[in-house]
């Protein structure tokens, strides 16, 4: 069986000075989900092929990753916007998105929608992933980012491994960007997440 690789970001994590620490919260994460063979590989900024990727190809890789799950659910997903250029590694923003979006249709209702927007707003991309999911109640918004964090379904906030969303936020913050989160129980989410534009032109 091919073996799993796992992103370890921890070279400018804001959330562990301690690499170890994270490590070994990482290899708990992956023995809960029962992935045999997995090889943990460092793949820090600099070690990505593009520096530079392309942000509408990329979610369109997103998309094209999550549409079997979303049609499973019977949640619509699209996305709009245009193009817009940013540095950092490709991979592992796929990996950031990849998991909001997942939730976004994990945690949504039959015949919902997700909707993935880019545009650009003060010197940064923008990427919006808004659903019409079960929602996040307000007193979570801080603590859902939490490692190991976990709560009731019933309580209207996503469950797991507890490291997903604080993964997300690592693999952001590396890249000199932010999220942010608005939400209403019964309603649905919208995840906002700012990566600075690259400077330099594709060639």
């Amino acid at each position: 069986m091919k073996p799993i690789k796992v992103a370890v970001y921890v070279r400018v994590s804001r959330l562990d000075q301690n690499p170890e620490n994270q490590l070994s919260e990482l290899r708990r994460y992956v023995a809960a989900r029962g992935w045999q063979g997995t090889e943990f590989v460092d793949a820090g900024i600099s070690g990505s092929k593009d520096k530079r990727p392309q942000l509408d190809a990329m979610m369109k890789d997103v998309k094209r990753l999550i549409e079997p799950a979303a049609a499973h659910k019977d949640v619509a997903l699209t996305l709009t916007g245009g193009s817009a250029i940013i540095k950092g590694d490709k991979e592992g923003l796929i990996e950031a998105f990849t998991n909001i979006v997942e939730n976004a249709i994990k945690y949504n209702f039959p015949r919902g929608s997700v909707n993935i927007s880019i545009t650009e707003e003060s010197g940064n991309a923008l990427v919006t992933i808004q659903d019409t999911g079960i929602g996040i109640p307000k007193e979570e918004f801080d603590r859902i980012f939490d490692r190991f964090y976990r709560v009731d379904t019933s309580r209207g906030v996503t469950v797991g491994s507890g490291l997903g969303l604080s993964i997300v936020r690592t693999i952001i913050d590396a890249h000199g960007g932010h999220i942010e989160l608005d939400s209403v129980v019964g309603s649905g989410s919208i995840f906002k997440v700012y990566l600075p534009l690259s400077t330099e032109r594709r060639a």
